[in-house]
């Protein structure tokens, strides 16, 4: 468990820092392939004219790093979630099988214990009290 918690939190600032790096030199990368490939004098000039410089990748970076927040803000949010409900559902199992455990000592455990023509209506107080409590509950 300690193992797997040290995961998701290794994982909040490499989601955040390390994975828009890791993008941003896959850009730059593919940009500088391409600038390669197409590099002739007609090209160059043309280029010249054109406001994609340094401006647009700032910009482009920084789109980056907002949607990348976002996405760590979305994995966090849903580690919490996941956990609280979890937890939920653990609390609700240990309240079911609490109910279980004193329906069976007072009602039926009562009825076995007693006279014989007090099992037929103790069972049926015990089956229709714990229908209400793990299905309609």
């Amino acid at each position: 468990q300690i193992i797997l918690v040290a995961i998701a939190l290794i994982c909040v600032p490499w989601m955040l820092l390390v994975r828009p790096l890791i993008i941003r030199s896959r850009m730059k990368k593919a940009e500088r392939e391409q600038e390669s490939h197409y590099a002739d004098p007609e090209a160059d000039d043309a280029m010249l004219g054109d406001d994609h410089g340094h401006g647009d990748e700032d910009h482009g970076f920084g789109e980056l790093m907002v949607h990348q927040a976002i996405e760590t803000i979305e994995f966090c949010l849903g580690c919490i979630s996941n956990t609280a409900s979890y937890l939920r559902l653990w609390a609700l199992s240990l309240a079911h099988g609490q109910l279980s455990e004193v329906l069976w000592d007072m009602v039926l455990h009562a009825g076995l214990s007693g006279k014989f023509y007090l099992l037929w209506p103790a069972f049926f107080g015990w089956a229709c009290l714990t229908v209400a409590v793990l299905l309609i509950m």
